[in-house]
């Protein structure tokens, strides 16, 4: 009976250390396309569809330089989630704050992909839990699930198209919780006029959408430092 016990321990240890290992291979496979790209500017649309606002899409530039700044300058009001879309490389470089783990192979979009669970080491992250849906052959992620503290579960959907080979998506699609989803302060007293009954009806979806669609990506061509000024 012992030695089946033992048996039984050193097979499940070796697939959990198996799994790591593979997570790990998919990980560095990921940082290392993303650190292919320096710098990118590019052009995009940005269209919310979430039922207490009333807003017309976006057009916005989105810049971006290694490793963590980001900037969306629009002509008009942004809505996107706290976390914006650069968040999941941002916090893959952080290899020391989380443990990767392989949990097997998914279907998503007609595709066979890894999926990689994010677990942050301590407490204190905002981020409690990450899920990647992983192409480990070309190293595209095509779905990610981000469980926060702010906004409670995100989902984010990749479609990669003529920039794949640098890991950048031509379409971003955030499915958000309405109920956690902070919105800009600037549009907060619109929200705040229209009546309870209207916000608790049963018929109000309980997840929004927002598409951002993005081209005319520049790569790797120098950037001033004050296009990354909060103002």
């Amino acid at each position: 009976m012992k030695a089946k016990i033992f048996v039984f321990i050193y097979l499940f240890s070796a697939g959990v250390s198996y799994g790591q290992t593979d997570a790990v291979t998919i990980i560095n496979g990921l940082i290392q396309k993303f650190q292919l790209v320096k710098t990118y500017q590019a052009d995009a649309v940005i269209k919310p569809e979430i039922s207490f606002l009333k807003i017309l899409p976006q057009k916005a530039n989105i810049y971006f330089r290694q490793p963590d700044q980001f900037r969306i300058k629009s002509t008009g009001i942004s809505i996107l989630p706290k976390q914006q879309f650069d968040n999941v490389f941002s916090l893959l470089i952080k290899k020391d704050s989380y443990i990767p783990v392989l949990t097997g192979k998914e279907t998503f979009d007609n595709l066979s992909l890894s999926v990689v669970n994010i677990i942050p080491l301590g407490d204190t992250s905002e981020l409690i839990m990450a899920k990647l849906w992983v192409d480990d052959n070309k190293m595209l992620i095509h779905k990610a699930q981000l469980t926060t503290r702010a906004n409670g579960t995100i989902e984010v959907n990749y479609k990669h198209g003529k920039y794949a080979n640098f890991g950048l998506p031509d379409v971003i699609t955030f499915i958000v919780d309405i109920k956690k989803f902070k919105v800009p302060k600037a549009i907060a007293a619109d929200i705040n006029t229209t009546s309870m009954s209207e916000k608790e009806s049963a018929n109000q979806p309980k997840k929004g959408k927002i598409t951002v669609t993005v081209s005319n990506y520049i790569i790797n061509k120098s950037l001033p430092d004050n296009i990354f000024n909060s103002k």
